[in-house]
């Protein structure tokens, strides 16, 4: 494992950029891997890639992690708890050419799972979020339950056996770990580690949301046995 050092060149800009929130980074595979100091969520992936014809911007592509359980505490309850969250997948997306409006909507899911609102709900009405998403304006914002899909799956992805792979595994999950995904293009100027920061900021705010609403729906899990 690396530490962010002041003044060493060798390491990512946008490592640099994150360096007072970093405890460890290393790199694989072209992906950033960071263990966050005092942060709502466990991991941080981060990927870099350059849009086609683009000089000077890049897609920075933030992937954190907010693990609830883990796969050797996960049993009987846990599993109902994954099937009563997984209805709450969410994706933002904008409307409207002059003005426009940031909304929420379902990510789609197998027949069986029952569709949840609340999460969004909580999100679309919550002031503070609604302000960062507007500052910021994120390519991409989505919120999704951990789902390990099989190999033939990587390997021959189709919708159909996509979606018949995760009715499988939603009768019977593994764990649960929320996965909260932004994506900007960021011009690499001087407002490049601004950008960044309000990235890491928002990943953070929504990881503390998704983290109450999944404590308040096992609350209820537990209070209608």
């Amino acid at each position: 494992m690396e530490e962010p050092r002041k003044g060493t060149f060798q390491i990512p800009i946008i490592v640099r950029c994150l360096k007072d929130k970093i405890a460890e980074w290393h790199s694989v595979g072209g992906v950033i891997q960071v263990l966050p100091k005092n942060a709502s969520f466990d991991v941080l992936n981060i990927r870099t890639s350059r849009p086609l014809a683009a000089l000077f911007e890049y897609m920075e592509t933030f992937e954190c992690a907010v693990k609830i359980t883990s796969e050797e505490n996960m049993n009987e309850r846990g599993i109902k708890l994954y099937q009563r969250l997984k209805g709450m997948e969410c994706e933002l997306t904008q409307t409207g050419v002059l003005r426009k409006n940031w909304l929420f909507k379902f990510l789609p899911q197998p027949p069986d799972v029952k569709m949840d609102d609340r999460l969004i709900k909580a999100l679309s009405s919550d002031h503070d979020f609604l302000s960062m998403i507007r500052g910021l304006k994120p390519d991409e914002l989505s919120i999704s339950l951990f789902y390990r899909a099989p190999f033939d799956v990587y390997t021959s992805p189709s919708k159909e056996k996509l979606f018949a792979s995760m009715a499988e595994y939603y009768q019977n999950p593994k764990e649960i770990a929320w996965i909260i995904t932004a994506s900007k293009v960021i011009p690499r100027f001087a407002t490049y580690g601004k950008v960044v920061i309000k990235i890491y900021n928002l990943l953070e705010y929504v990881s503390q949301r998704v983290r109450k609403v999944t404590e308040e729906t096992e609350l209820n899990e537990t209070s209608t046995r």
